[in-house]
C-alpha cells in the first residue's frame, strides 16, 4: 500500500451536522430581550405623571404601547396565560429582571410626590402599575 492510501483510511469522516440535534432550549441561554436595550425610558416617553396636571390618560397610553413594542405587556396588564414563573423555575431570573426593568420605567416616568406614594419594598411592576391606576381613576 502507498503512504496515500494510508492516509486515505486513516482520516475521520466529520460528523454530519445536519443531522445533529440541538441541545435542550432549557440549557440555553435567554435570547436577547428588546426590553434590556432601554436605558432611559424618558427618551421615549417624553411625559412625566404628576398630580397637578392631569396627564394620566396620555401618560398610559404611551407606557402601554411602549411596554408592548418590547414584548413586556404581560407585566402591566393582567393575563391568565401570562402569569410569573414560580421561583424554582429556571426562567424566572430572567423574568424577574424584565419586571424591574418596567418598574424602573413606571418609576422614572412620575414624579417624586408619587414615588413616595406607590414605592413599595419587593414591589412587582403590575402591582404598581394597578396602584398608580387607581389613583388617578378614583379622582
Amino acid at each position: 500500500m502507498s503512504s496515500s492510501s494510508n492516509d486515505e483510511i486513516n482520516m475521520v469522516t466529520p460528523p454530519n451536522l445536519e443531522t445533529q440535534t440541538p441541545p435542550p432550549s432549557s440549557s440555553a441561554k435567554p435570547k436577547f430581550h428588546p426590553s434590556l436595550d432601554v436605558s432611559n425610558v424618558r427618551n421615549n416617553i417624553h411625559i412625566v405623571l404628576d398630580t397637578e396636571i392631569d396627564c394620566y390618560g396620555i401618560l398610559a397610553e404611551l407606557f402601554q404601547i411602549h411596554v408592548h413594542s418590547h414584548q413586556v405587556l404581560h407585566h402591566i396588564v393582567s393575563s391568565d396565560n401570562k402569569t410569573p414563573p414560580p421561583v424554582t423555575d429556571p426562567t424566572y431570573d430572567h423574568w424577574a429582571t424584565l419586571d424591574v426593568i418596567v418598574l424602573k420605567w413606571i418609576y422614572y416616568t412620575i414624579l417624586v410626590d408619587l414615588q413616595t406614594t406607590i414605592i413599595k419594598p419587593d414591589s412587582m411592576a403590575l402591582a404598581t402599575w394597578t396602584h398608580l391606576a387607581n389613583i388617578f381613576q378614583d379622582n
